[in-house]
């Protein structure tokens, strides 16, 4: 005699897998996509960097080639300003504004000292010298100098020669200014030698660049680029 197996309640089936049907809800969608975004917002950020690298050599010429050229350009202009200054008459001036904006002017004080000297009178053969910042030593090979004239910055002063001998050293307790010319004079009152020395000033524009300073100076007519 078989033995009688129960039938399974349907209602039992449909009520487990149900039950096994609950988990799968709308979270693990949603989170697959975050991932996904946010891994490719990675893969991006990481290019755009890899491209900065590479061209920022190439970013820094280009911007080196800008500043330079706007260097170049300024500099150009303020040299022109200046030269129709110099060529016009005392007390001219002139007034312009400069974009400095990767630039600095600033000015190079005494970058050049002229001396310039000559016998202008005579036969004597005579020579000066600047021992310090107010020593005046002046050399005469007939001994004719009677007296000399000291301009400084404007200031005349004079000095004459009591002792005898070829070579005289004077103290003028003055200290040499920019424009200093030095007359010498026989006994009759005779320019026979004239020196004057000129220190002479400029300005520098300074422009920042990657690779350091570029420098342009303008002095006494002309440029100069390091």
């Amino acid at each position: 005699m078989k033995s009688m197996i129960p039938p399974t309640c349907m209602d039992a089936i449909e009520s487990s897998a149900t039950y096994r049907r609950m988990p799968l809800d709308d979270d693990d969608d949603g989170g697959s996509e975050i991932i996904g975004v946010v891994m490719l917002l990675a893969m991006v950020i990481s290019i755009l960097g890899v491209v900065l690298v590479a061209l920022k050599p190439y970013v820094d010429d280009f911007d080196d080639n800008k500043n330079w050229s706007s260097a170049q350009v300024l500099t150009e202009q303020l040299q022109e300003r200046v030269d129709i200054v110099g060529s016009a008459p005392n007390g001219t001036g002139v007034a312009f504004s400069l974009p400095l904006v990767t630039s600095m002017l600033r000015s190079l004080d005494l970058v050049e000292t002229w001396n310039i000297q000559a016998d202008l009178f005579g036969n004597d053969r005579i020579s000066v010298e600047l021992l310090n910042a107010t020593g005046i030593e002046i050399t005469s090979q007939n001994e004719t100098v009677s007296s000399i004239m000291v301009q400084n910055d404007g200031n005349y002063n004079s000095y004459n020669i009591t002792e005898p001998g070829g070579s005289h050293t004077i103290d003028t307790n003055r200290t040499f200014g920019n424009v200093l010319i030095i007359d010498v004079l026989d006994k009759d009152e005779n320019i026979i030698h004239r020196m004057v020395q000129i220190r002479i000033s400029g300005l520098q524009m300074d422009t920042d660049m990657n690779i350091g300073i570029h420098n342009i100076a303008m002095v006494n007519g002309g440029l100069i680029t390091r």
